[in-house]
This record gives structure tokens, sequence and C-alpha cells, in this order.
């Protein structure tokens, strides 16, 4: 391949040094050392100048030949009539040299390949060439092109238009260079953030290949790429036997939860991260558990290029863990051990002394001689003794257990205080001590908040007075701290003018079973429970109580409680509901607003002949019946307004009885109330029997004024209207739904919507339930026993909401064991609470 540079004719003298100039810096553009390009513009002005000398025809051209890596530049003269020169000497000159040969040979220079003597052409007929070559170096500096560009202005014979020329290319080029320049500079910044990309990998290699973790990298496919060393420690697999393949098939094993590879499959499906705790399988086929994370890392276009899988060792969390958990077990067996033997308890001291005070208390309304009824009095307060030590007792455990309930409703304070001081009043003035309430100044008579632990504390403060006061006075008073428009802070105290406790005393006075010292146990008795119920109590109401006292000179009990401030009536002499009351008068004089039929159903025959003496005498009528089916036996064969249902009887309890007397009742103008008398006096009890379909709740020992009252609040005042009855006892005041009403500000047509709601999805989601139960799926069982405990919490049924959440718990361990019974107790509840609804729902239309 060949391609010209310039031709020029040889005309005269100064042509062969324009010839020279061009030649040298030809040989320089095209890279050739300083001292080589010299002699090779030398040289080609010497043949040019034997050229001119043998024909004034002359010409001279410059040629790039060559192919590949082999490049050389020649200078071809063309004298077209030459006469031969005579042969020179040894001593002639290079250019004498030069002009006498076809093909000469400088200093330096290499002849073109290929040519030695002969011509590399054969010139046209009566022309001869003499050709000078230079081999050029491997590679060229320059591309064709710009080669091109700059052998243009070489062609140019005027100097000043070649000059012209290269300033113009040199300007083009200088903008070109700025831009590369330019290009340089963003390719050095590149270049400095793929440094500090590389050495921020390399650091997290590091970290990667020296932490105790086990850490995969896998590609888009979930094949494994690298594993750093924690990962070879911990399963037991070297890198080349994982490399390639899917983890997961060798560390997944038969003990392995399907449900959690299921969810690892899914999440690699659906290219998501994901967390989980699975067990694994080492090498050696040794199980452990694992705390697993995988993560998607995707490129700059959003495609998922790699995963990264992180996992450890937790098999001694997991241990620990199953240890504690199976601690709390057996904490919450004993604990319900504990409760369920409080409750035996109480119910087998309470059913004796249920018939002991009742018949002591009927005995004392019979003529009696002095002595007899003063025997008959010293027994009955020996047993309400026992019977405040019992409820002392039971009142610790609750409150040990963290189970004390406290109501929010609205009561009359000074009333309140005045009833309680009315009560103790009858103890002071037996031992000669003077009993004074004082009513708080400016403070509103009707407050939101427990009116019974209210009592509870008064009565054990000022029951503590009197029996360590020997004489003076107990003064009982409250005093307004703060109050907002919604709340009032209220100070409440007890003074006496007692023994006194020393100082070193104080700080342990509020601890259980404890007194001054032991003689003041075996000088005044008690078991020193009341107050540390009554601190708790206080402390459970969010109050503090604290005492001052002085040895010889009495002490004082004071506590601080919040209470809400009901909103104002438009009627301001407006009352609130209150329950009808008995007196005990009432049992012997005066009639009930109307005669009632009332079933007396007990086991225990003098708790049975209790309750009808105590009916009998306020004039009702009674039948008795001691096992649950002879209580369905006698409202199959006649009518009875009330039934009195012991909760404990034999074969079928109170519960059971109750909700077959609820399914007998076809009609919606059939209805009986039903009232539970139990023994039992722990925490829920009276929701139970309130959801199980009962209308109100006694617990033993009966008191007859109490007994009268709820029997007669169950009927209405027109006999024949069994809807009324039923009103009565359910009216949407009543216990069991007050606090969802209240919830929804007492808008009723809210509140049926809500049960309506129930009604329409408690069934459904029962049934995903018993579905989800069936084919152990975790997440619909968690599901559909979560959304049970919403819908019942919304009605405060607390033993669905509990067995519920218990479901709930049981299905995010994954722990189908228990599941069957506990599916099988909610939808017991779940029922109950329906039938609840149902009746709620029919009788308040």
């Amino acid at each position: 391949m060949e391609r010209s540079i310039f031709t020029t004719p040889l005309r005269r003298a100064g042509d062969l040094k324009f010839v020279a100039r061009r030649a040298r810096l030809i040989a320089s553009q095209l890279g050739v050392a300083a001292k080589q390009a010299k002699e090779f513009g030398e040289g080609v002005g010497e043949i040019a100048g034997d050229g001119l000398k043998r024909s004034a025809g002359a010409s001279i051209r410059m040629v790039l030949a060559g192919s590949g890596a082999d490049w050389r530049v020649e200078a071809v003269v063309s004298v077209p009539q030459i006469d031969r020169v005579p042969a020179k000497t040894p001593a002639e000159t290079p250019a004498e040299i030069a002009a006498s040969s076809d093909t000469v040979g400088v200093t330096g220079l290499v002849p073109p390949v290929g040519l030695g003597n002969d011509l590399a052409s054969r010139p046209a007929e009566g022309e001869r060439e003499i050709r000078l070559g230079l081999a050029l170096p491997s590679p060229l500096p320059v591309s064709k092109e710009a080669l091109t560009h700059w052998l243009a202005p070489l062609r140019l014979v005027r100097d000043f238009s070649a000059l012209e020329t290269a300033l113009r290319h040199i300007g083009a080029m200088g903008g070109e260079l700025a831009e590369a320049a330019g290009r340089a500079r963003a390719m050095e910044a590149e270049l400095e953030t793929l440094r500090a990309s590389h050495d921020t990998l390399s650091l997290l290699a590091v970290v990667a290949s020296k932490t105790d973790s086990a850490v995969m990298v896998m590609d888009r496919h979930a094949r494994v790429e690298w594993v750093n060393a924690g990962f070879v420690r911990l399963t037991g697999y070297l890198p080349a036997e994982v490399v390639g393949a899917h983890p997961f098939d060798s560390l997944h094993g038969a003990q392995t939860d399907p449900e959690a590879i299921r969810e690892l499959a899914e999440a690699f499906g659906a290219a998501h991260g994901h967390s989980q705790e699975l067990l694994h399988y080492r090498k050696d086929g040794e199980t452990y558990w694992a705390a697993l994370s995988i993560t998607p890392v995707f490129d700059e276009d959003g495609v998922l290029s790699r995963w990264i899988c992180i996992f450890s060792d937790i098999t001694r969390r997991r241990e620990a863990q199953a240890a504690l958990e199976r601690a709390r077990e057996a904490a919450e067996a004993a604990s319900r051990a504990k409760s369920e033997f409080l409750a035996n308890m109480s119910h087998e001291i309470r059913t004796p002394m249920n018939a002991f005070i009742g018949m002591t208390e009927l005995a004392l309304l019979t003529e009696l001689t002095t002595e007899q009824r003063e025997y008959l009095g010293i027994a009955k307060e020996s047993a309400e003794s026992l019977l405040r030590l019992l409820n002392d007792i039971l009142d610790l455990s609750k409150i040990e257990a963290g189970k004390i309930e406290i109501d929010y409703v609205e009561f009359d304070l000074p009333e309140l205080i005045e009833d309680t001081m009315k009560a103790l009043s009858v103890r002071a003035t037996q031992k000669g001590l003077q009993l004074v309430w004082q009513p708080p100044q400016e403070v509103r008579r009707h407050v939101m908040g427990d009116p019974v632990r209210l009592r509870q504390v008064l009565i054990n403060l000022v029951d503590n007075a009197i029996k360590f006061t020997e004489q003076g006075k107990i003064t009982v008073s409250v005093e307004p701290q703060w109050q907002t428009d919604d709340e009032i802070g209220l100070q409440f105290s007890v003074a006496d003018t007692g023994i006194g406790i020393p100082a070193d005393e104080l700080d342990r006075i509020f601890e259980g079973f404890t007194q001054g010292d032991s003689s003041t146990t075996r000088r005044f008795g008690g078991t020193g429970l009341g107050l540390t119920i009554s601190s708790h109590l206080v402390q459970v109401m969010q109050g503090q109580m604290s005492v001052k006292s002085k040895p010889g000179r009495g002490s004082t009990f004071c506590f601080s409680l919040c209470f809400g401030i009901p909103p104002r009536r438009e009627n301001a002499d407006e009352q609130p509901e209150t329950r009808p009351s008995c007196t005990a008068a009432d049992l012997d004089s005066g009639d009930p607003p109307r005669i009632l039929h009332v079933l007396v159903a007990d086991d225990n025959a003098a708790n049975r002949i209790l309750a009808e003496r105590i009916l009998q005498k306020r004039g009702h009528r009674t039948n008795s019946a001691e096992t649950g089916q002879e209580v369905l036996e006698a409202l199959a064969s006649q009518h009875f307004d009330v039934v009195l249902m012991d909760v404990q009887m034999p074969e079928m309890d109170g519960f059971a009885t109750t909700a077959a007397i609820r399914r007998m009742e076809r009609s919606p103008g059939k209805y009986t109330p039903v009232i539970a008398m139990t023994a039992y006096a722990m925490k829920g009890d009276r929701e139970r029997c309130l959801a199980a379909g009962m209308d109100g709740y006694l617990a033993k020992p009966l008191r007859a004024r109490e007994l009268v009252a709820l029997v007669e609040s169950m009927t209405g005042e027109d006999p024949q209207s069994q809807a009324s009855l039923l009103i009565a006892a359910r009216n949407p005041e009543s216990e069991a739904f007050a606090s969802a009403l209240a919830r929804v500000e007492g808008d009723r047509q809210i509140l049926k919507e809500q049960m309506e709601f129930f009604l329409r999805d408690g069934p459904v989601v029962l049934a995903e339930m018993a579905g989800a139960a069936g084919r152990q799926h975790r997440e619909g069982l968690t599901r559909a026993a979560h959304r049970l405990k919403g819908l019942a919490a919304g009605f405060d049924a607390l033993a669905l909401v509990d067995c519920a959440g218990q479901l709930e718990e049981t299905a995010r361990k994954n722990d189908f064991r228990q599941a069957p019974q506990l599916c099988e107790r909610v939808t017991r509840e779940a029922e109950k609470l329906q039938h609840s609804i149902q009746v709620y729902l029919h009788t308040s239309e």
C-alpha cells in the first residue's frame, strides 16, 4: 500500500532546500528521531540535486508505503532523460554515490524493503528513478486520519500557505485537546470513585471474611457465588462444595419447618428481603437453630442481580427461650393452681358461712331472750370477722397476681362516706370513742371512680384506728387539692389518738402480715393485712398513701386520689340511677311489689333452705332443686318468675343448666331471669356468669336485703309481660353491655350496628379459624384468632378475649398441640356472646 504525500518539480537550485526541509519535517512528524530526520532531509536534498543536474524536467515525490506494522517513507526522484555519470572513486561523497546508483543508502537510513539496487517499479519509457527510503517506528505515532490532516500542508509549495494551513490544524487540535483534557478529568474522578468503591469493597470483604456469622453471596437464581470462613465453620461445608449450587438443599432437612421453607421460597420468588428463625443441618447431620436474613441486590436499572444471605447460630438463645417458656408455663400453672385453690377454698369456706350467717340473721329476727340475742350477735360478728379475713386473703392474692379490678362509675361521695361511718360508728361507740366525719367543702357531691374500693380503704383505715385507739376520737376528713374541668384531686385523712407507731416501724407498716411489733399482735389481734391491701388499692387507683405517727399520741393516715367529674345534667336535681333496696325491716313487714314464684337451685341443703326462708319471709313463693336436671324438669312443668342458680352443682353445673334453659326458650315472649349464686369470688367470675346468659350475680354468703332486692329487680310491674322482665334484667344500661354503650357515648343505634356486625362476621371468622386449625396454617389461625379477640373486646367479653388471645399466641409460636382445645373454647365463648347479643337486640327494640 502506498500513499502519496506530495509531488513537486525540480526547476532550480532553491527547490533543493525546500525539498530537504519538507523531507526532514515529514520524518519528524512520523516519529523519526531528530538526528535521523536531519540526515534523511540532507539525503533527499542530495538526490534531488542529482536529478536536477541530469535533467531540467526532473521531479520529486514523497510517499508513505507499507502495511500492518511495517511502514516507511520514501523520496522518489524521476529523471526523464538522464546522461550516465562516470563512475567515481571510493572517495566520492554520499550524494555522488546516491546519484550514481538506482537506489542510494544514506548513513543511518535503511533502503526500501525489497528494492536493493533495483527499482521498486519499472519507470515509464525513457525515465529513470532514484529512491531513498527510511524505515518508520512501529506503531505509527498518529492515526492514518490524523496523518492525512498533518501531511496536507506539506503538499503546498509555498511555505506561507503550508504554515497557514498548519495553524488552522493546530487551532482545531487545541479544541480537541481541551475536550480530551475534560474527558481526562472526568475519567480521573470516575477512577477515584472506583478506587474508593474498591477500598470499601475490600474493607467489606475483610469484615465478611472475619465475622463469625455465615455470609453467602448468591446470583439472581440463588446459586452460591461466594461464602466466607464463618459459613465454613458453622456448616462444615467447603466453598467448593457449595459454589454454584443452591445452598438450602443441603442446609434444610426433615425437621426443618415446611412453613418456614415455603416462606423463604416466596421471598426468593417475590425478590424481597426476609428474616426468619429455622432449623438448619450441618454437614455431619447435626442440627442447630439459625437466625437467617436474605437481602436482594438490584443494579442501576432496578433488575435483581444477586442475593446477600447472612445467618448465625442461635441455638443457645433458643434453648434459653425454651427454658424461660417452660418456667413461665410452670409459673402460670402454679398461679392457676393457686387461683383454683383459693377459689375452691373460698367456695368451701363461704358455703357453710353462708348458711351460718344467714340462719343467724333469720334467728335474730325471731323472738329471743336477751341472752340468746347476745350469743347469736357474738356468733354473727365472729362469722363476719372470719369472712372479712377471707376477703382480705383473696384481695391480697389478686393484688399479687396483678388482677385487681378498678371500676369507673359515678357515685355520691359524701353519701358513701356517711354510710361507711354509720356502719363503723357502732364499734366506735362500744369502745367509748367519738367518730367524727368532716365533709369536704366546695366539692361536687358526684364524682367518677370506684366506690367499692374507696369504701374498702376507708373501712380498713377506720377499723384499724378503732382497734388501736383506747380513748379520744377518730376523725375522717376530705380536702380538695386541685381541680380541672374534668378531674379533681382529693386527699383523705384518717386521724386517731391511739397508741401510735414507732419511727423505726413506719417504713414497713404497709408490708403484709405486719404490725408494729409482736406484742401489738398479741394485744390487739389481726393479721396486718388491712394496711397492706389499702396501700395497694390506693396505688392501683393511681394514688399514694402515707402515714405520720408519734408513739402515744396517735397516727394519721393520708391518701390522695384523682376522681373524674361527671358531666352536668340538664336537671340539677337529677340523681344517678340506683338499684331498688330492701331493708331488714322489709323482711318482717310490708308487701313486695308483687308475689314472685322463685326456683332455688343449690345442692347444699343449708344454703337452699336459707334462700327459701329469706324469700318466704318477704312473701314470695319458692320451690327447690338440687341438680341442674331437676331445674330443667321444674321449668318444663311450670312457670317461675326467677331462678336462683348455684354455679357449682354436681352432674350439670349452673353454666350448663343456664345454657340449656336458653335453648329451651324458643318463643320471643318466653324468658326466665337467672341469678347466679356462687361462693367463688375471684377475678372474672361475674363476667363469666353474665356471659353465660345469667342476669344477675350474688356472691355467698347471701345477704338478705341484697338477695331480696336483686330478685325483685328481675321482674317488671306487669306480671304477664315476660318481655318487660327481660328488659328490666338486660336494659341498655345493664352491666353486660354498659361499658360498650359508654364507649359509643350512649348511642344505642351505633351499639346495635356493632352487634349486628359481630353476628354477621363472627360465624365467618369462626369457620376460618376452624379451617386454619385443621390445616395447621399458622398465619390463617393467627389472623382469625386476632380478629375474634378484637371483635369480642368491643363487648367486654373477657372470657372470649382471653381464650382467643391464647389461641393467637399459640398460633404465632407454630404450636398446634393445644389448638383443638382452644378452638373449642373460643367457639363456645363466641356462641355465648352471640346469644347475649341476640337477647339484647330482641329486648331493646
